[in-house]
């Protein structure tokens, strides 16, 4: 074992890192004021370095066989302390056969990442999932993991609300200039937002 930067790292090495983490406890102000510092050692497979407005170092923890879904902790890069080499690329790789392809994998994320709508970013945020982990009952400490939304699921939602306001248009429209109700319109209306709510109730509930 030995303590290493993170430019001198492969991806698909073993590696324990060593951070400063949030945490939530009742206690007088001296206690607060003395000692607010909580490190934390997490250990796993390193995946890289990625972020946009901050970078983040990817921790693998499990994976899907076959498939290639990592399981992953993210920690911003400004609260690491210490990161250190337990097992080399090589040797993780005779145990976990998915890390032969984690460079050509993290490359395609990256790729996807950056060609995806910016202006959808909104309903991304609304659409992310938020777990608060209890970390130590003890001390009443709490982690927070946010879990953004498949980028397919996005675009099908957004898909969703653009027919759902044509469809209000129209049945507007139709109300106005032709002074009658049009039940299969409203039929739509509803149909879409049936299928908005089920597949908002299915994440919630995944």
């Amino acid at each position: 074992m030995k303590i290493v930067k993170l430019e001198e790292l492969q991806k698909g090495s073993l590696i324990l890192v060593r951070w400063l983490d949030a945490s939530d406890l009742r206690g007088t102000l001296e206690e607060h004021t003395g000692h607010p510092d909580l490190h934390v050692k997490d250990w796993g497979v390193f995946l890289g370095v990625s972020g946009q407005k901050r970078k983040f170092l990817l921790l693998g923890k499990d994976v899907v066989e076959v498939q290639n879904d990592w399981g992953a902790t993210r920690i911003p890069l400004e609260l690491v302390e210490e990161v250190v080499l337990l097992m080399p690329r090589d040797q993780v790789m005779e145990a976990i056969a998915e890390v032969q392809v984690l460079a050509r994998r993290i490359r395609l994320r990256r790729y996807q990442l950056r060609v995806r709508p910016r202006r959808l970013e909104w309903l991304r945020k609304a659409l992310t999932k938020t777990r608060i982990k209890p970390v130590d009952t003890a001390d009443r400490r709490v982690r927070v993991e946010e879990e953004p939304p498949p980028e397919r699921f996005v675009l099908v939602v957004a898909l969703m609300i653009i027919f759902f306001a044509g469809l209000l248009i129209l049945e507007v429209a139709h109300i106005v200039l032709l002074k009658t109700w049009n039940e299969a319109i409203f039929n739509g209306v509803m149909l879409v937002v049936g299928t908005i709510v089920g597949a908002l109730f299915g994440r919630e509930n995944s």
